[in-house]
Protein backbone atom coordinates (compact mmCIF):
# COMPACT_ATOMS: atom_id res chain seq x y z
CA UNK A 1 0.00 0.00 0.00
CA UNK A 2 2.85 2.21 0.50
CA UNK A 3 4.45 1.95 -2.45
CA UNK A 4 0.83 2.69 -4.44
CA UNK A 5 0.94 5.94 -2.40
CA UNK A 6 3.98 6.68 -2.79
CA UNK A 7 3.64 6.51 -7.20
CA UNK A 8 0.53 7.97 -6.61
CA UNK A 9 2.21 10.87 -4.74
CA UNK A 10 4.79 10.90 -7.78
CA UNK A 11 2.39 11.25 -10.24
CA UNK A 12 0.55 14.25 -8.39
CA UNK A 13 4.15 16.25 -8.20
CA UNK A 14 5.04 15.23 -11.67
CA UNK A 15 2.20 16.62 -13.33
CA UNK A 16 1.61 19.74 -10.94
CA UNK A 17 5.27 20.22 -12.45
CA UNK A 18 4.07 19.81 -16.17
CA UNK A 19 1.26 22.05 -15.60
CA UNK A 20 3.01 24.54 -14.26
CA UNK A 21 5.37 25.09 -16.86
CA UNK A 22 4.66 28.20 -19.35
CA UNK A 23 2.66 27.00 -22.77
CA UNK A 24 5.67 26.26 -25.72
CA UNK A 25 5.22 29.02 -28.03
CA UNK A 26 3.79 29.04 -31.27
CA UNK A 27 5.82 27.61 -34.13
CA UNK A 28 6.00 30.28 -36.84
CA UNK A 29 7.10 29.25 -40.55
CA UNK A 30 10.30 30.54 -41.85
CA UNK A 31 11.63 31.91 -44.69
CA UNK A 32 11.23 28.38 -46.88
CA UNK A 33 7.75 28.64 -45.92
CA UNK A 34 7.54 32.34 -47.15
CA UNK A 35 9.11 31.47 -50.04
CA UNK A 36 5.55 29.41 -50.88
CA UNK A 37 3.18 32.18 -51.02
CA UNK A 38 4.24 32.15 -54.91
CA UNK A 39 2.09 29.62 -55.46
CA UNK A 40 -1.05 31.60 -53.56
CA UNK A 41 -3.77 32.33 -56.11
CA UNK A 42 -5.83 30.78 -59.06
CA UNK A 43 -4.13 29.56 -62.41
CA UNK A 44 -4.83 29.42 -65.71
CA UNK A 45 -3.38 25.81 -66.70
CA UNK A 46 -3.10 25.26 -70.67
CA UNK A 47 -0.44 22.92 -72.14
CA UNK A 48 -0.07 19.39 -73.77
CA UNK A 49 -0.08 15.57 -72.38
CA UNK A 50 2.65 13.95 -73.96
CA UNK A 51 1.87 9.88 -75.22
CA UNK A 52 2.76 7.21 -72.98
CA UNK A 53 1.82 4.09 -74.40
CA UNK A 54 0.18 1.87 -74.35
CA UNK A 55 -2.95 3.64 -73.04
CA UNK A 56 -2.00 7.73 -73.19
CA UNK A 57 -2.20 9.22 -76.29
CA UNK A 58 -1.56 12.46 -75.38
CA UNK A 59 -3.50 15.54 -75.75
CA UNK A 60 -4.29 19.01 -75.05
CA UNK A 61 -4.22 19.89 -71.20
CA UNK A 62 -6.52 22.86 -69.36
CA UNK A 63 -8.49 24.26 -66.98
CA UNK A 64 -7.27 25.90 -63.43
CA UNK A 65 -5.64 25.31 -60.28
CA UNK A 66 -6.37 27.27 -56.97
CA UNK A 67 -4.03 27.58 -54.34
CA UNK A 68 -3.93 28.90 -50.63
CA UNK A 69 -2.17 28.67 -47.51
CA UNK A 70 -3.46 26.41 -44.79
CA UNK A 71 -4.21 27.59 -41.49
CA UNK A 72 -0.54 28.48 -39.81
CA UNK A 73 1.30 29.20 -42.86
CA UNK A 74 3.41 25.99 -43.05
CA UNK A 75 1.72 24.62 -46.03
CA UNK A 76 -0.37 25.27 -49.59
CA UNK A 77 -3.09 23.76 -50.48
CA UNK A 78 -4.08 23.56 -54.07
CA UNK A 79 -6.67 22.23 -55.90
CA UNK A 80 -6.81 21.44 -59.88
CA UNK A 81 -9.21 20.65 -62.12
CA UNK A 82 -8.18 20.33 -65.39
CA UNK A 83 -8.92 18.61 -69.01
CA UNK A 84 -7.08 15.55 -69.41
CA UNK A 85 -9.66 13.89 -69.89
CA UNK A 86 -11.20 15.08 -66.96
CA UNK A 87 -8.39 15.35 -64.20
CA UNK A 88 -8.66 16.33 -60.58
CA UNK A 89 -6.09 16.88 -57.93
CA UNK A 90 -5.77 17.83 -54.44
CA UNK A 91 -1.34 18.71 -53.67
CA UNK A 92 0.07 20.40 -50.25
CA UNK A 93 2.74 21.64 -50.44
CA UNK A 94 5.53 22.86 -47.38
CA UNK A 95 9.10 22.48 -46.42
CA UNK A 96 10.38 20.30 -44.19
CA UNK A 97 13.69 22.09 -42.21
CA UNK A 98 14.64 18.75 -40.69
CA UNK A 99 15.14 17.59 -44.51
CA UNK A 100 16.15 20.73 -45.61
CA UNK A 101 13.89 20.04 -48.55
CA UNK A 102 10.46 21.24 -49.78
CA UNK A 103 7.76 18.68 -49.94
CA UNK A 104 4.95 17.70 -52.37
CA UNK A 105 2.21 15.39 -51.67
CA UNK A 106 -0.32 14.64 -54.25
CA UNK A 107 -3.94 12.70 -55.11
CA UNK A 108 -5.69 12.58 -58.09
CA UNK A 109 -8.88 11.47 -59.31
CA UNK A 110 -6.74 8.81 -61.86
CA UNK A 111 -6.41 6.65 -58.55
CA UNK A 112 -2.64 8.45 -57.98
CA UNK A 113 -0.91 10.08 -55.33
CA UNK A 114 2.58 10.58 -54.09
CA UNK A 115 3.49 10.99 -50.37
CA UNK A 116 7.34 11.32 -51.08
CA UNK A 117 7.88 13.95 -53.14
CA UNK A 118 10.76 16.36 -52.35
CA UNK A 119 11.98 19.87 -53.75
CA UNK A 120 14.31 22.20 -54.29
CA UNK A 121 14.55 25.76 -55.02
CA UNK A 122 17.11 27.99 -57.03
CA UNK A 123 16.55 31.17 -58.10
CA UNK A 124 13.29 30.94 -59.99
CA UNK A 125 13.82 27.65 -60.63
CA UNK A 126 11.67 24.68 -58.69
CA UNK A 127 12.57 20.71 -58.90
CA UNK A 128 10.36 18.40 -57.59
CA UNK A 129 11.46 14.40 -57.41
CA UNK A 130 9.80 11.69 -56.46
CA UNK A 131 10.08 7.51 -56.49
CA UNK A 132 7.44 5.52 -57.24
CA UNK A 133 6.76 2.39 -58.36
CA UNK A 134 3.84 0.72 -60.96
CA UNK A 135 3.19 -2.58 -62.34
CA UNK A 136 6.60 -3.63 -60.86
CA UNK A 137 8.39 -1.42 -62.25
CA UNK A 138 10.24 1.68 -60.24
CA UNK A 139 9.44 4.94 -61.84
CA UNK A 140 11.71 8.10 -61.28
CA UNK A 141 9.37 11.18 -62.02
CA UNK A 142 10.90 14.72 -62.20
CA UNK A 143 8.90 18.38 -62.62
CA UNK A 144 10.84 21.46 -62.82
CA UNK A 145 8.94 24.13 -62.30
CA UNK A 146 10.26 28.28 -63.85
CA UNK A 147 8.82 31.55 -62.71
CA UNK A 148 8.61 33.29 -65.70
CA UNK A 149 7.70 36.48 -64.11
CA UNK A 150 5.63 36.97 -60.74
CA UNK A 151 2.20 35.83 -62.46
CA UNK A 152 3.36 32.79 -65.07
CA UNK A 153 5.34 29.18 -64.82
CA UNK A 154 5.90 27.31 -67.41
CA UNK A 155 6.02 23.48 -66.14
CA UNK A 156 7.84 19.99 -67.68
CA UNK A 157 8.00 16.66 -66.27
CA UNK A 158 9.71 13.74 -66.95
CA UNK A 159 9.80 10.05 -65.99
CA UNK A 160 12.38 6.92 -66.17
CA UNK A 161 11.11 3.63 -65.79
CA UNK A 162 13.84 0.91 -64.15
CA UNK A 163 16.56 3.43 -65.23
CA UNK A 164 16.22 3.82 -69.03
CA UNK A 165 16.19 7.41 -70.60
CA UNK A 166 13.96 9.96 -69.70
CA UNK A 167 10.81 10.59 -71.48
CA UNK A 168 9.24 13.78 -71.13
CA UNK A 169 5.15 13.85 -70.02
CA UNK A 170 3.58 16.93 -69.87
CA UNK A 171 4.42 20.61 -70.48
CA UNK A 172 2.28 23.59 -69.17
CA UNK A 173 2.11 27.01 -68.75
CA UNK A 174 0.07 28.90 -66.06
CA UNK A 175 -1.33 32.15 -65.90
CA UNK A 176 -2.38 33.82 -62.55
CA UNK A 177 -6.07 34.58 -63.04
CA UNK A 178 -6.82 35.86 -59.10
Amino acid sequence: MKRLLLLGGLFVFSSQAVWAQSPAAQPQPGPEHGRLAYLIGTWKIEGEQKASPPDDPGGPISGTTACEWYDGHFFVICRSDMTAPSFKQLEIFGYSPKDAAYTRYFINNMGNGSLDANGKVSGKTWEWNSDLKEDGKALHERGVVTEVSPDSWISKASVTIDGGPAKETYEINATRIK
